[in-house]
């Protein structure tokens, strides 16, 4: 029987823990060749393995290795189907009026812009081969404010 995402090929970042390797099993058990994305080998390499699938070592708010990981995951099988946007990071705990700005700075460096530059990558070859999806993880606190997690919920709504 033929599998839904058979001989696709799908990037998943964030893809070494949570719901990123959650994703990564389920798209594998489906047929598709998965690119397990995210800053740790150690994490990524585990859930590549057991998906006989590819790890990429990526910082998402990194363009050049956003760049490189597109470029990389083309070289498989020459496309890439499928994209999970899905690395992330909570952003600092604070009142505004205490947060830290650097550590703001960097939620919205990767949960934006990480996002951004994969999306890019990801649309430029999809528009190519005229097919492909693109899938952001957004949240819940995207959509409804919460308490001290001004970064989060900016990057999320965004």
């Amino acid at each position: 029987m033929s599998k839904i995402l058979e001989n696709k090929v799908a990037v998943i970042t964030g893809g070494g823990t949570g719901i990123g390797a959650a994703i990564a099993d389920m798209f594998a058990d489906e047929g598709a060749h998965v690119v397990v994305s995210g800053r740790s080998l150690e994490t990524i390499s585990e859930v590549a393995m057991r998906n006989n699938g590819t790890a990429i070592v990526c910082d998402v708010s990194k363009f050049d290795q956003v760049q490189a990981l597109f470029n990389k995951a083309q070289l498989i099988t020459g496309s890439v189907d499928i994209l999970v946007n899905n690395a992330g990071v909570p952003g600092p705990v604070a009142t505004i009026a205490e947060v830290n700005v650097d550590q703001w700075r960097n939620c919205a460096e990767i949960n934006l812009f990480g996002a951004m530059y994969c999306m890019r990558e990801a649309a430029r070859i999809m528009c190519d081969q005229k097919s492909g999806s693109i899938i952001n993880m957004s949240s819940l606190m995207g959509i409804e404010g919460y308490p001290m997690r001004s970064a989060y919920c900016a990057t999320k709504f965004a």
